[in-house]
């Protein structure tokens, strides 16, 4: 359970009415088109790359297609993945970075466009994901944490921030700040020397 009870004040609930037509999920390596009634099982669809696998539970698609996912769209593959893996909270769906990323994501969407519904249980739902994120953070010593605990963090400081629960958002907050720190260097470039993680922690932080 979430330590605080989280709230739902500055988010609405969209419609949950079937989709009409075709979608395209741009997922790493493969882009996948479905009709309705395809969620379900591609929810239990394994995949070669992992990348793939790891882009549909984080809900990746959704940043890319944007403003253009249909608020349809996204509540059934929202059901479906819940129907899937919502329960059990182990395995890739409830990596901690995968974790934090679809929380991110979802509720970036739900902004500008609602939540999937019913509201009250969409929210205790993305507020469970702060607990499946506390208990596994990425840390595994000075020398072995790599810049996942940073991001473990950004899950944790956004969640708490959007419902409201001060023990996520000053736990997150706290691991940004220790993060940062400890993989940028003085210049503000990444210690490890890699441009494309650069710029993926310089817009994590960003956000």
């Amino acid at each position: 359970p979430a330590p605080t009870t989280p709230t739902a004040k500055h988010f609405y609930a969209f419609s949950g009415s079937a989709p009409a037509g075709d979608i395209v999920l741009p997922l790493p390596g493969e882009n996948i088109r479905l009709s309705p009634g395809d969620e379900r099982a591609l929810m239990a669809r394994e995949f070669e790359d992992t990348e793939t696998l790891l882009g549909l539970h984080r809900f990746a698609w959704l940043p890319i297609i944007g403003d253009g996912a249909p608020p349809e769209w996204v509540s059934a593959l929202w059901r479906a993945w819940r129907d899937a893996h919502g329960a059990a909270q182990t395995g890739w769906p409830w990596h901690p970075y995968t974790a934090a990323e679809r929380v991110i994501n979802i509720l970036d969407y739900a902004r500008r466009h609602g939540l999937p519904g019913p509201m009250e249980d969409t929210i205790q739902f993305l507020a469970g994901h702060g607990d499946a994120i506390e208990r596994s953070l990425e840390y595994f010593g000075e020398h072995n944490t790599g810049n996942h605990l940073s991001n473990n963090g950004r899950g944790l400081f956004l969640l708490g921030l959007a419902l409201g629960i001060e023990r996520y958002a000053a736990m997150g907050g706290r691991i940004l700040i220790e993060e940062a720190a400890r993989i940028f260097g003085p210049s503000g470039m990444l210690r490890e020397g890699s441009s494309s993680y650069h710029l993926l922690l310089a817009r994590n932080y960003a956000s």
